[in-house]
């Protein structure tokens, strides 16, 4: 009886460790293999750049360069010592269109010596972002342990650049997500920003969206977006609101264990527009963006969803000056403002931030931030300035930054507006505030 009861406690405890072996989220390869190719006409440089770090900034890359013409490029393999269960990876990478044709990806097994694909993907350069991660989903989940990438080169090249390369490694379950709706905040006449908690993935990244109306019925919804993780933020802004009117929404996330649905579902929280303007106090965001170069930011919406970690992009390209031309973030009616705050990623390449506010009623623009600033790469941070010493009547803001005449991808995360009030000024009474360390309308 004492050997079986022993046995027992021998089974569970093992299986505890078990169950604490199942990571979930995204891990780094540990390892790399350049694969040489004959002719020797292309070969990678510095490959343990490419996992240095999942989250590190574009400042390490591996490198690949070619000299014999239209060809598949060297192929390069990053690995692991042990395999895991994998449906989704990431790339951060940068390169030229003019040059490269495609990109060949697969997932699959090393030895050490050789690769064995188990999936495929063929994505073209424009289906890969520049400077920012790209995330590819498997058909299925697989038991891997190693990547291969390679380029396809239309011409001869200098080389191109592969900051970082990431697994996302699944649980053996995957259940169905569990999310919570936030407050409301911004809410304007006819704007608010919408809140949603994702407080399990159930065992993989999901896709979030909102359900919004007049009613708790709904009756609209707001874009589909993918790629959460536990314990991160969703949020979208949306505009065309009534005023004085009150709106019923909630947040709504899904995975493959239920991608047919039922969808899983936060509680009913409503919000009331006011009959004009702002809000009385607290921080508000811009309603609409505009941009004033050739090179054009992209995403435009994320600087005024609340959103800490999605964000405004702008592919800063070698050899096109120091200086980033001109963000402008407007509001739908002025607003008295005595203080801003932004939050932006800071690589070595960004030195400072300008910021300039443009007076109700006038062409005056007069800067209000003009110094470097603190990196708020993960939305965690907030750039504050000191209070307005005379609170005034603006309708926008502009934003620009100084540079190297390098190539990367610069990052505007969010910029807010905040409502100065006679009563108690320069006194934040909006919703918005740190949670658990985190700003509660982030996208950790």
């Amino acid at each position: 009886m004492k050997k079986i009861l022993t046995c027992i406690v021998f089974i569970v405890v093992l299986s505890g460790f078990a169950s604490k072996l199942c990571a979930e989220g995204w891990i780094s390869p540990t390892s790399n293999y350049a694969v040489p190719k004959t002719p020797n006409n292309s070969a990678w440089t510095d490959p343990q750049y490419a996992y240095d770090s999942p989250l590190a900034p574009n400042i390490l890359y591996a490198s690949c360069s070619n000299s014999g013409g239209a060809q598949e490029g060297a192929q390069l393999v990053l690995y692991r010592s042990s395999s895991f269960r994998c449906k989704y990876i990431r790339l951060n990478t940068d390169f030229d269109t003019a040059y490269i044709s495609s990109v060949n990806i697969a997932v699959g097994n090393f030895d050490g010596s050789s690769f064995t694909p188990s999936y495929t993907f063929i994505p073209a350069p424009t289906s890969l972002n520049n400077g920012t991660y790209t995330e590819l989903a498997c058909d299925d989940f697989y038991t891997i342990n190693a990547i291969q990438i390679s380029y396809n080169f239309k011409i001869n090249v200098g080389g191109f650049w592969l900051y970082e390369v990431g697994f996302y490694e699944s649980p053996p379950t995957i259940s169905a997500p569990t999310i919570a709706t936030l407050d409301a905040t911004s809410v304007k006449s006819t704007s608010a920003n919408l809140h949603g908690h994702i407080v399990s993935t159930g065992g993989e990244p999901c896709t979030t969206w909102f359900e919004y109306g007049t009613t708790a019925s709904y009756g609209s919804s707001t874009t589909q977006v993918s790629g959460y993780l536990n314990d991160q933020t969703c949020g979208t802004h949306l505009t065309g609101l009534l005023a004085d009117t009150t709106y019923h929404y909630r947040a709504v996330a899904f995975n493959s264990s239920n991608s047919s649905g039922p969808y899983s579902y936060g509680s009913d929280v409503i919000f009331t527009t006011p009959t004009t303007g702002a809000p009385l106090s607290g921080w508000v965001s811009p309603d609409s963006a505009s941009y004033s170069t050739s090179t054009p930011w992209t995403d435009l919406p994320y600087t005024y969803d609340d959103e800490g970690l999605s964000g405004a992009e702008y592919y800063h390209t070698p050899g096109s000056g120091t200086t980033v031309r001109y963000l402008y973030l407007a509001l739908d009616s002025s607003i008295t403002v005595d203080k801003i705050r932004f939050m932006a990623k800071k690589i070595s390449d960004i030195t400072n931030i300008r910021i300039d506010l443009r007076r109700a009623g006038t062409s005056t623009w007069d800067t209000r931030y003009n110094a470097t600033f603190v990196d708020s790469s993960w939305g965690t941070v907030w750039n504050e300035s000191a209070t307005i010493a005379t609170p005034r009547a603006v309708t926008e803001a502009r934003i620009t930054f100084t540079t190297t005449d390098n190539g990367f991808t610069l990052m505007l995360y969010e910029f807010d507006f905040h409502v100065y009030n006679s009563a108690s000024p320069g006194v934040d009474e909006s919703c918005n505030a740190f949670i658990d360390g985190a700003f509660a309308g982030s996208k950790k």
